[in-house]
């Protein structure tokens, strides 16, 4: 509708689909469902087209679009796939079938559909206005929703049930045919007559779609100039216009300006170069004896581009303000289990940045890979701007992995501690500037407790000088189970090791478990928190604690969350969770905005 045959473009020998009318004006862009909000806003209309994957991001974004002035278009299709509708409108189970000749009420018309449909039933809050019903069933909706609107058609995805009759070619072996139409020196029979022809529907569009959107469509034109032509509008201030007018046919048409933003006051047209019109080769091959017409007051010549400058008395146009795209979240950092490529990961993510501005990889991500790999990712990493932390917390573990204690005579120390000197110094690469890593449990035998601290202290400070010649700080991670056993002698420890980049990471699930250590943390951690670890716990029906890793989202104590990040408003903050979905991510960067009141840390 936008852009008529443009399906057919690459098909042709000639630039058909490429250069195409635009009905509505060349007002119409593509964008895909990682366009942050601010974006959308700056779109009167948004037609929801092909199938999404939904999730609440999604329809958190379409949400904030229409409470803000905006028209969302959406199919019942669609719809489904986000968590509890919009507006309250929801798709609900059930399909109704109708056959081709069924006709259809839609705007202001009685319509018939050439070809079988299906039309969801849905589920509608009283506020609904019905805008095309078909036997009874509503197959679109209208909602007011803050300052905007939502239309809601009930066809799945606004086409035809079933392939439409009379296709000549659908198949893509057929549809190859068309493009090597040569076996030998003689045409395929399968494919003569098909050169330079438009390309078939198989699933075209409904007949009340597009008048529901034909409707929609036009009240946005601010001018038109004729059936027919390529129409694109420049405003350069209150009622000054520019608009170039292009015949993409070979014939002559008709040329009338009509302006739908107020009464025009004055139009002139703006002189350009004709002198390529005698070159030879102007005229592509085959029309060179093409009776192109003339441009005048009515008319607008074949292949032929005219510019004109306007002036209306300006009415009914509503200046969509300019919007500085906001600054990225600072301090939000996701942590990326077993990924394979940092690259991959983000990719995968394609609004990472609109919630984050750092990832965590496992330390087995550089511990496995040589250095020229990583120097090879670092180029794309520092083009995007990510920040790297690096966790050895999945390692850290006494036996099997590495241990920070030399309290056996075998080579576990030696190997653990080279092991751990090979991840700071490729970090350097990344580049990495912050190491997360906790203690392990104490041994068994051979130590003494004395030898436990004593040996732990050794082994951070000279961690930590080795990551303060290439600029890595090292931060304590805090949690259940192993040392330190408490808040304070965290602190006492990490002020032991006096290294000046050792600070602490401490567990927002440890400390919200433990009362005694809640209360005492906002004198102990102020000035000694390096970074935050969100997460939030879980208790059983015994009121033990048996998930410290869970989500933000649906935590109940909000509050106690909130202020205990203020102790350190500035440290940044690493979602310390397992997700098992992409939309859990989402949800959690959500809700933390919600709980520090929208502040970027």
């Amino acid at each position: 509708m936008l852009y008529p045959g443009y399906q057919d473009s690459s098909y042709f020998h000639d630039e058909s689909g490429f250069l195409t009318a635009t009905p509505y004006g060349d007002a119409a862009d593509c964008l895909l469902t990682d366009a942050p909000v601010w974006l959308l806003a700056r779109y009167p209309v948004l037609v929801v087209a092909g199938g999404l994957e939904g999730g609440a991001e999604v329809r958190d974004k379409f949400e904030a679009y229409v409470q803000g002035g905006g028209h969302l278009l959406i199919t019942a299709g669609n719809l489904a796939k986000l968590p509890g509708g919009l507006a309250g409108i929801r798709a609900a189970e059930g399909v109704k079938h109708f056959e081709a000749g069924t006709s259809v009420q839609a705007a202001g018309t009685r319509l018939v559909e050439k070809h079988p449909f299906d039309l969801c039933a849905l589920t509608l809050p009283a506020g609904a206005r019905l805008l095309a019903e078909c036997s009874g069933v509503p197959a679109a909706v209208g909602m007011a929703c803050g300052e905007g609107q939502i239309t809601v058609l009930a066809s799945p995805f606004g086409v035809t049930a079933k392939e439409a009759i009379g296709v000549r070619l659908t198949l893509p072996d057929k549809i190859t045919n068309l493009l090597w139409a040569y076996s030998g020196r003689e045409i395929e029979k399968e494919a003569e007559g098909q050169i330079d022809r438009p390309l078939d529907k198989p699933y075209p569009l409904l007949q009340h779609v597009r008048a529901l959107l034909d409707e929609v469509f036009r009240a946005q034109r601010l001018f038109e100039a004729g059936e027919g032509l390529s129409l694109i509008t420049c405003r350069k201030g209150p009622g000054e216009y520019t608009l170039g007018v292009s015949n993409n046919t070979w014939r002559q048409q008709p040329l009338k300006i009509v302006s739908h933003c107020g009464q025009i006051e004055s139009l002139r047209e703006l002189a350009l170069d004709q002198s390529e019109k005698g070159a030879v080769g102007y005229l592509p091959e085959g029309c060179e004896k093409a009776n192109l017409g003339a441009s005048d007051e009515g008319h607008i010549a074949g292949g032929n581009i005219r510019i004109f400058a306007v002036r209306v008395k300006e009415e009914n146009v509503a200046e969509i303000a300019h919007a500085a795209p906001p600054a990225r979240p600072r301090g939000r950092a996701l942590p990326l289990p077993g990924a394979r490529s940092i690259k991959e990961e983000l990719l995968a993510r394609p609004s990472f940045f609109q919630h984050f501005d750092s990832a965590v990889v496992d330390w087995r991500y550089l511990r496995e890979r040589e250095k020229a790999e990583l120097e090879r990712e670092s180029r794309w990493i520092g083009r995007q701007g990510l920040k790297l932390l690096v966790d050895l917390t999945s390692g850290i573990n006494l036996f099997p992995d590495l241990c920070l204690l030399d309290n056996l005579v075998n080579q576990d120390y030696a190997r653990s501690l080279a092991t751990m000197e090979d991840v700071i110094e490729k970090m350097e690469i990344l580049p990495a500037r912050d190491l997360v890593l906790p203690l392990h449990r104490y041994p068994q035998t051979n130590f003494s407790m004395e030898q436990i601290w004593q040996g732990f202290e050794g082994t951070l400070r000279h961690l930590c000088e080795r990551g303060r010649s290439r600029e890595v700080r090292l931060h304590l991670r805090l949690r259940a189970n192993t040392p330190p056993e408490n808040l304070k002698q965290a602190v006492e420890f990490v002020e032991k090791v006096g290294a000046p980049n050792l600070d602490l990471a401490p567990s927002t699930a440890y400390l919200l478990a433990d009362e005694k250590g809640l209360r005492e943390a906002p004198k102990l951690l102020k000035g000694k928190v390096g970074l935050w670890l969100v997460n939030t716990p879980r208790r059983d029906i015994t009121g033990r604690v048996w998930n410290a890793y869970a989500p933000v989202d649906g935590y109940p104590e909000r509050e106690s969350l909130a202020k205990l990040l203020s102790i350190a408003p500035e440290a940044p903050m690493v979602f310390d969770v397992v997700y098992s979905s992409r939309a859990e991510e989402y949800l959690d960067a959500k809700c933390l905005r919600e709980i520090l009141g929208h502040r970027d840390a």
